[in-house]
């Protein structure tokens, strides 16, 4: 039995045989739950819905066989499993994944959604829906699941199957959090909330200034005057929103900075 062509592996794929017994395509997914990693089938994973025996035993043979070089031997399983050219779980085109988005289903239970927030920030990187982060406003369950379900949908290119999560999540093709096209970019800003409060704002300079540049604030450099924690602010929030393509998440810091089209 020939392996498939490398160049071909990427459009053959293996599923559940619809016609076997779903009593033995469980006793598939058991053994082989045993020595893979089974965790997007499991409650609450990107791959939980639909939650029948079919779609599990199909993600399980699927991976089995796609670590295996598509290597026809490795999808029969007794007849549970078979090959086949059609995807399905298609990919959204390379080219298309700029213009989806995967945010929280509005329908949906907040509290399922929490849950949903904990185990994904257990694997990636939540600090910018932390008191303080970018994200961080609106403070909602409902906002912050959208940010941490996206961020996984978009490591992942996309695939629409990273992007369910029991129902708690949805693909849409409207923009949630629009950037500023590139051609406007230098005509907005990033400042301080003069009608914020300056204790915060010196809280968000000393966390920012972990994390970038701001010798010219210092005493001696180029923006340290005027001296004052207004100005010094907005030195850093734009510093940082301009870094990030002005993108208008990245200018908030829970109302401590906001968007101006008057250069400061």
């Amino acid at each position: 039995v020939s392996n498939v062509a490398a160049d071909d592996c990427e459009n053959v794929w293996c599923v559940a045989n619809p016609k076997a017994s779903r009593d033995a395509q469980q006793k598939d997914i058991d053994v082989l739950c045993n020595v893979m990693d089974c965790s997007p089938i499991k409650s609450g994973g990107a791959c939980f819905e639909p939650n029948t025996i079919l779609d599990h035993a199909s993600f399980v043979f699927n991976t089995y066989f796609k670590d295996r070089a598509c290597y026809p031997t490795r999808c029969n399983f007794g007849g549970d499993a078979t090959i086949t050219k059609t995807n399905p779980l298609p990919n959204v085109a390379a080219d298309d994944c700029a213009n989806v988005w995967c945010v929280a289903n509005p329908k949906a239970n907040r509290d399922a959604q929490q849950k949903d927030i904990d185990v994904l920030c257990n694997t990636m990187d939540c600090s910018p829906i932390k008191s303080g982060g970018a994200c961080f406003e609106p403070n909602t369950v409902l906002d912050h699941a959208s940010f941490v379900f996206n961020t996984y949908f978009k490591d992942r290119a996309c695939n629409p199957s990273t992007c369910n999560f029991g129902g708690d999540a949805t693909i849409t093709k409207t923009n949630p959090l629009p950037n500023v096209a590139a051609d406007d970019c230098a005509n907005v800003w990033c400042v301080a909330n003069p009608k914020a409060n300056r204790d915060a704002q010196q809280k968000d300079i000393d966390v920012l200034c972990n994390t970038m540049d701001c010798s010219p604030i210092k005493s001696g450099g180029a923006c340290f005057e005027p001296n004052t924690v207004l100005d010094h602010a907005s030195f850093v929030f734009n510093t940082y929103f301009k870094d990030r393509a002005c993108n208008p998440s990245t200018c908030n810091f829970g109302g401590d900075a906001t968007i101006t089209k008057t250069n400061p």
